[in-house]
């Protein structure tokens, strides 16, 4: 018998882990031995049914020792590997718990064994000073352990190595741990045994023994593997591309494995897109399957002999874009020595990824600028008006995993007049075809994440609607055809604009306005209304309208405007005041105007016609002007006044005073005026003279008198002096204003015997309103004219107005008395 030595103290002391982690020295352990306190268990194996709760034991809490189980000390381990044999011992403290204790000792013994078994390793193996070193003995058929500290310096477990691993199925991982100690046993024989008597002792005294019985023979060492046959050069597989996975299970033990279950598992992936083929081995062979669904199999190999490897393959597919990775499993298996074997870590997995192109399509309207370019995106519906071009973009665009090849794209129009829609260009690496778009030359290859963009532009030339639809095929594509719309709305705004001109306050309604009849002075209005007859809004229109004017009633070769009372305009019910250029003689709305389709706007202009207006037709123009993409146009109505003619003449025939006496000289001065309220002179003025007539109502152009004309004079006036209240004109032919006219290039005289006479001035000389026209007569009454009686003289003026050619004039007369000489 040795002397134990502690690795607490060299002493003798012993002590227990308390439920608190501290170490509890035993004080008395002769009175704990002598009361049972003690308990040893050995163990070779723990059994998830009772005995030696491993998970407790790490621990180190109380109750760690569990109950006794005959079972786990009994057990068989593969040939030539090295097991351990376990020792624990425990000590119930006053509070009825048991406790690990450290510092006991344990003697263990090979009592019986066949094929070699001995005693391997111990715990007490390489301690350093102050510790036994590895007490094995009795040509390694003996051992003493010392039980362990877990926060000791405890000897580690034998290094497994690929020609004697290490078996290890008591459960425990570690050597530190609490009231535990080792032993490895091992035998050089494929088959062989081992009875190991195990006693423990506390300070010298026994405290508990146990047998532990031990078998070795020949066991399968089974491996799986898994892999991928058919691997893709892409790194992946299209969709329901077959991929050919293989397991391999290997051998490499020393015995048979038979009833081999093995299972195949989709773990990762989409599981309503996987599928998988039929299972066969090595040789083509279909295997019976156990249970099968849509991700799996299990089945069971009859036997994988030693030394040898069995193989299944199947193909699985996914119809989705993912990463399919499925975990085959050896669940267990059975030996003819250690019976049927679990296997819960036996396992491989592979993994194959389904890529595929994942192609989707867009259309939209788009702005360009001068390069081509796209700026900005206008949506797939979007409006213009006829003429306005805009540009169009086709987008393909890959979101999927892999290229997507032999593309085509195509556009073609759809909805509208081919004839009315014009593509101006089409993109690069496509041509055009008949039906208003373009196809690509030739297939495309699209990358993951790539947008091939065809951009165009179109210009449709009359007003409608016109849809163009985008395609693309593709043979690997994810789907394989697809299309988007958009579509272009055609509306041109198209304005129509009325004018009238009224007096009053209605404007006339119909399809006809009569032209209004206006003197100077009077007031009138006009009405230009402005509508919208299509389908789209017109903006910024200019609403304008130009006075009233006569071209050929002006001077300087500048028309002769009416004048501008006041003006507005309304839309949507609202009136502004409308703002007038005196520059332009231009009425206008004060902001540019915006109509809805049948919208209307109005521009009400007052104008006066003014005083002296010459007669004639006054017409002005209404305008609307406005633009949009691709047009400019404008609109204009015309309305216009008669201003009527008005001439007032006054005549006036004077001598200087009666009797005359014959044969002595005397002078009659005549006047001819146009009055200053007339609108207009008189031209191809003809006065027709006769003096010394007996009747004073005859008429001077057909009756002859007895006077002798010597002398005539003619004088113009254009601006007499004239009474301010009554118009009349009280300067005469002498007033300093007067200018004298030249006989033979103003005016023209014609003799009718010697008492009459005709002046007819030039034709386009115009006695003009407030200018007067005088004749001064010298005449003479001859010898042997009868006396003391009354003669008349007198004149008839006749003239035509410069624009209306009214005929006008005036006839006046003078008595006269003649006295002897």
């Amino acid at each position: 018998m040795y002397k134990p030595v502690s690795p607490l103290a060299t002493d003798g002391t012993i002590a227990y882990r308390s439920a608190n982690g501290t170490l509890v020295t035993i004080t008395n352990v002769r009175a704990a031995v002598e009361e049972g306190r003690f308990q040893f268990s050995a163990f070779l194996q723990d059994l998830p049914n009772g005995g030696i709760d491993s998970t407790v034991v790490n621990s180190g809490g109380a109750n760690a020792a569990g109950t006794d189980n005959a079972a786990e000390r009994s057990e068989i381990a593969p040939s030539r590997t090295q097991n351990l044999a376990a020792g624990y011992v425990t000590y119930r403290a006053d509070d009825g718990n048991r406790y690990p204790v450290v510092g006991a000792d344990i003697r263990w013994d090979i009592v019986d064994q066949t094929g070699g078994t001995r005693i391997s390793a111990a715990d007490e193996g390489g301690m350093p000073t102050g510790y036994r070193s590895q007490d094995i003995n009795d040509n390694a058929l003996s051992a003493a352990t010392t039980t362990n500290r877990r926060d000791g310096v405890n000897v580690r477990f034998p290094t497994s190595d690929r020609n004697y691993p290490f078996n290890n199925l008591t459960g425990l991982a570690s050597p530190d741990t609490d009231g535990f100690s080792w032993i490895t046993l091992f035998a050089d024989a494929d088959r062989a045994t081992a009875t190991v008597r195990a006693i423990a002792y506390v300070n010298g005294t026994e405290v508990g023994k146990q047998n532990l019985n031990k078998r070795f023979a020949p066991a399968p060492r089974l491996t799986i593997s898994k892999d991928l046959i058919n691997p893709s050069p892409n790194g992946y597989f299209g969709l329901n591309e077959p991929a050919q996975l293989r397991i391999t299970i290997t051998n490499s033990g020393a015995a048979d494995a038979t009833n081999v279950t093995v299972t195949d598992r989709l773990t990762s992936g989409l599981a309503s897109a996987y599928t998988l083929s039929t299972v066969t081995d090595a040789n083509g062979n279909p295997v019976a399957l156990n249970t099968v669904n849509g991700t799996g199999f299990n089945t069971v190999i009859d036997v994988v002999p030693a030394g040898q490897t069995r193989t299944l393959t199947f193909t699985a597919r996914g119809n989705a874009v993912d990463t399919y990775c499925d975990t085959a499993a050896v669940l267990q298996y059975t030996n003819v020595d250690f019976g049927i074997t679990t296997t819960p870590n036996l396992s491989d997995n592979e993994c194959f990824r389904v890529a595929a192109p994942q192609l989707n399509i867009f259309k939209d309207f788009v702005t360009l600028d001068a390069q081509g370019n796209v700026t900005g995106s206008l949506g797939s519906n979007y409006s213009v008006v006829s003429n306005q071009t805009v540009g169009v973009r086709v987008s393909v665009y890959n979101g999927g995993t892999a290229p997507a090849t032999g593309v085509n794209v195509s556009d073609v129009l759809t909805t509208g007049t081919l004839a009315n829609y014009r593509v101006n260009s089409v993109p690069a690496g496509t041509t055009a075809n008949a039906q208003g778009g373009f196809a690509t030359s030739a297939p495309i290859t699209i990358q993951p994440g790539q947008t091939r963009n065809f951009v165009f532009s179109v210009t449709p030339t009359a007003d409608g609607q016109y849809c163009d639809t985008g395609s693309y095929s593709a043979p690997n594509g994810n789907p394989a055809q697809g299309n988007a719309n958009a579509c272009l709305t055609v509306a041109t705004p198209s304005l129509v604009i009325n004018k009238v001109n009224y007096t009053g306050s209605t404007a006339p309604t119909g399809t006809a306005a009569p032209t209004p009849t206006l003197r100077p002075g009077e007031t009138y209005n006009s009405l230009i209304t402005v509508r919208n007859n299509s389908s789209a809004t017109a903006s910024n229109i200019d609403l304008y309208d130009l006075l009233g004017n006569n071209p050929t009633n002006g001077t300087n070769g500048q028309p002769l405007f009416v004048n501008f009372g006041s003006g507005s305009y309304t839309i949507r019910g609202v009136t502004r005041g409308a703002y007038y250029d005196p520059a332009s003689r231009v009425v206008s709305a004060t902001e540019r105007l915006t109509l809805a389709p049948g919208e209307s706007a109005t521009l009400l202009v007052s104008s006066t016609i003014p005083q002296g207006a010459l007669p004639g037709e006054y017409c002005d123009t209404g305008t609307y002007a406005f633009s949009y993409p691709g047009g400019t146009p404008t609109g204009s109505a015309r309305a216009c006044v008669n201003v009527a003619s008005i001439v007032a003449t006054q005549t006036q025939m004077t001598d200087p005073g009666d009797p005359f006496r014959e044969q002595t000289e005397f002078a009659y001065v005549s006047a001819q005026s146009v009055e200053t309220g007339s609108n207009e002179g008189l031209r191809d003025n003809v006065i027709s003279y006769s003096f010394g007539y007996n009747d004073r109502v005859s008429d001077p152009r057909t009756v002859g008198g007895v006077f002798q004309i010597r002398k005539t004079e003619v004088f113009y006036d254009p601006t007499p002096v004239r009474d301010p209240v009554t118009g009349a004109i009280v300067s005469d032919y002498t007033n300093p204003s007067r200018v004298a006219l030249v006989e033979g290039v103003d005016y023209f005289l014609t003799n009718v015997g010697t008492s009459a006479q005709t002046v007819r001035l030039r034709s386009d000389f115009v006695i003009q309103p407030n200018a007067v026209l005088y004749t001064r007569h010298t005449v003479i009454a001859p010898a042997g004219t009868a006396r003391a009686q009354q003669y008349f003289s007198g004149f008839y003026w006749d003239g035509r107005g410069i624009r209306s050619a009214n005929t006008y004039g005036g006839i006046s007369s003078e008595p006269s008395t003649i006295i002897a000489q």
